[in-house]
């Protein structure tokens, strides 16, 4: 079988994720450090909902399309081993419905929470703050997992590209830098456990987040050198060499 279609789905799926993750970060309502969460609750209360709601959906979208590639191209280079396929499968899996909880406490319950606050009169602003601080809370929590979910698939999905055949290009160079971004999440999601959303754990975010956009273009570049790479070409070599044994043998 080509592996040319699938090459390019991969490809074209991990573009249009750093894309697409790129516009929802940079689209998404900001302008105070989530830490203050008076000065941010009312940065989000100000936002208006339809554009909030938008900007979550995006950024959604752009980590299940990266996911979705790196369990394209882990069957691609791992073809032969399903333990490790299934493996990646299933942590890529569970990073995308993660996040899509993430997605809906941040980008439908907390801005409920927000406006309800921004609205509220007497006694019941200062609860009303509270209850949008225990949501921001539990956005916290899943997006530390969200992070480690994703740094425990970058990294065994980096794993898979180290010790991919010699026929797949550059795979030391893109599995190196496969297992850094990996490591890059890992210490993001683990600063957010320890101490939410502090100066420090948004920092390591922000680094995290930009190393995972520049590493999915670089993957969807990659994807793209495979499909008219030696490891197609042997693919296609080793098709044609069957169909003349058949010819032969029939």
């Amino acid at each position: 079988m080509s592996h040319g279609p699938l090459c390019r789905a991969s490809a074209a799926l991990a573009f249009a994720g750093a894309l697409v993750l790129t516009a929802g970060t940079w689209l998404r309502p900001s302008g105070t450090g989530p830490y203050d969460l008076t000065a941010a609750f009312g940065t989000y209360a100000r936002a208006d909902r339809a554009i909030w709601v938008v900007t979550h959906l995006s950024q959604l979208v752009g980590v299940v399309a990266m996911a979705i590639a790196v369990i394209l191209l882990t069957g691609l280079i791992s073809a032969r081993n399903s333990a490790l396929r299934r493996t990646v499968t299933a942590l890529a899996t569970t990073t995308m419905a993660v996040a899509a909880v993430l997605q809906a406490i941040d980008g439908v319950a907390l801005k409920a929470m927000v406006d309800r606050w921004s609205s509220a009169a007497g006694g019941r602003r200062s609860a009303a703050f509270e209850a949008a601080a225990a949501v921001r809370q539990i956005e916290i929590g899943l997006g530390s997992a969200v992070a480690c979910f994703a740094a425990a698939t970058i990294v065994t999905f980096g794993l898979a590209v180290l010790h991919a055949s010699a026929a797949v290009p550059s795979r030391i160079t893109v599995g190196a830098a496969t297992v850094g971004v990996g490591a890059a999440n890992a210490a993001a999601g683990t600063a957010i456990a320890l101490a939410g959303y502090s100066s420090m754990a948004i920092l390591l975010t922000t680094v995290a987040v930009f190393a995972t956009i520049v590493w999915a273009m670089l993957l969807g570049t990659w994807a793209l050198r495979m499909e008219s790479g030696p490891m197609l070409h042997a693919e296609r070599g080793s098709s044609a060499r069957r169909r003349v044994a058949d010819v032969s043998t029939g």
